[in-house]
């Protein structure tokens, strides 16, 4: 059975799938801050600025003010401001929002399907299923690049893009650092 929004995770549920240990705080992947946001979207019924959503999303993931300030590792932004931007755009490359004018988002009526069919489980294999979101995925890799492996600490899928190239970056020094010695 799905959670609701406002619904704790049963004991023992693994409430901890999810989640980046980045401190001695868990905050959760910006996959869980999809559904916050787009609820914070449906009650507000017209467009707002991301930052007007802040205290909402942080409230539905239960995190404390401190999660707030969390950096990133390279020190350029807020964790919680970069999940909350990429899980905010993965919801406009979708159709699920909308931008009426720069730095506004608006719900629409597949935000709305969303919210709907997936509660508190949506995450980005739902937004698969639009044409828009596959084509934004498709286009992140040109054919003809070869990717190299690399093998990180945190599973892809649970990372914003500024949090894997900060661990690509890490990874990279402890390696150098390793041949150095």
């Amino acid at each position: 059975p799905r959670r609701r929004f406002g619904q704790h995770p049963p004991a023992g549920a693994g409430g901890g799938v999810g989640l980046v240990k980045r401190t001695s705080m868990n905050i959760p992947d910006f996959n869980k801050f999809m559904y916050p946001l787009l609820a914070y979207a449906k009650q507000e019924g017209k467009s707002f600025h991301l930052k007007e959503a802040t205290s909402f999303v942080q409230q539905a993931l239960h995190l404390p003010d401190e999660a707030l300030s969390i950096m990133l590792a390279s020190g350029a932004d807020p964790i919680f401001k970069d999940r909350l931007g990429w899980a905010k755009a993965y919801l406009c490359k979708a159709g699920a929002l909308e931008t009426p004018k720069r730095g506004f988002v608006q719900i629409n009526a597949r935000g709305l399907d969303l919210l709907e069919q997936h509660g508190m489980d949506l995450n980005q294999k739902h937004l698969l299923i639009f044409p828009e979101f596959q084509a934004f995925k498709s286009r992140t890799k040109s054919p003809t690049e070869k990717p190299q492996a690399i093998d990180l600490p945190v599973a892809i899928n649970e990372t914003t893009p500024d949090e894997q190239i900060d661990l690509t970056i890490q990874l990279i020094h402890r390696n150098l650092a390793d041949d150095l010695l």
